[in-house]
């Protein structure tokens, strides 16, 4: 951890000499300021998006239209955080961080817009990012995303069914690597 504005912070976790730039899958989660529920809710293991948060999928839809390089696999808006793979399908001046920053910035545009509160900071700062590394990966990669409402609907319950994510992939980058 490091000091940045007299806050500990805690360093990125991207890798170290890798353009974010390069072609290839990556998944993003990107939390709300606070955890605030601003989305909509879940309701019957079914992610039901308000306002804002329809909003938030129309703008991630459009981060083609602003990268024309990119296209976009599985998504979803959950009340408190959205999950997302990018596919850059050609070296990009832009990187990955740039993308995300312009999603942020034009949803939180329309977020503000909507709930009448302008000024108002709707994300928090940084993004987690992943990079997908192949066919199996990217399967459990868009099996989370597509499970996640059931997911967030279950709790604690659903720690181990992350666990057990995260356990496959760790093992799958393990095969992938030998």
């Amino acid at each position: 951890m490091s000091l940045f504005q007299n806050k500990y912070r805690v360093e990125p976790a991207h890798l170290k000499d890798y353009h974010y730039s390069s072609e290839g899958e990556y998944y993003v989660t990107i939390c709300t300021e606070n955890k605030r529920n601003l989305f909509g809710c879940v309701e019957s293991k079914q992610m039901v998006l308000n306002p804002a948060g329809t909003a938030v999928a129309e703008c991630w839809t459009r981060l083609t239209e602003d990268f024309k390089n990119i296209s976009l696999g599985d998504f979803v808006v959950m009340p408190d955080h959205m999950h997302g793979i990018i596919r850059i399908n050609k070296k990009l001046v832009k990187t990955l961080h740039d993308m995300i920053r312009v999603f942020k910035s034009k949803s939180g545009i329309q977020i503000n817009k909507i709930s009448g509160t302008p000024g108002l900071k709707p994300w928090q700062s940084g993004f987690y990012d992943r990079i997908i590394r192949g066919e199996i990966e990217y399967f459990f990669v868009t099996e989370y995303i597509l499970n996640n409402p059931i997911v967030y609907e279950l709790g604690k319950e659903a720690k181990e069914w992350y666990e057990l994510f995260e356990e496959r992939n760790s093992l799958n980058n393990k095969v992938d690597n030998a």
